[in-house]
């Protein structure tokens, strides 16, 4: 999580106490890390419910 929000310009590079990345993102702003966790949620759940779902239904239904 802490890379991608080096990545996304909200934490800067090397290592920071847990202090610091709260006051780095209040800085920032909360809505980052909303988009953040947001976009793993969204990938969780099609990763771990949706696809093998889909992967169950297609070798007992067929399609």
């Amino acid at each position: 999580m802490k890379r991608i929000l080096v990545k996304l310009g909200i934490l800067p590079e090397g290592k920071l106490s847990r202090r610091e990345v709260v006051a780095h993102v209040k800085k920032k702003g909360w809505k980052w890390l909303l988009v953040v966790v947001a976009f793993y949620a969204v990938r969780d759940v099609i990763l771990y419910i949706l696809l093998p779902y889909l992967a169950v239904r297609w070798l007992i239904f067929g399609w």
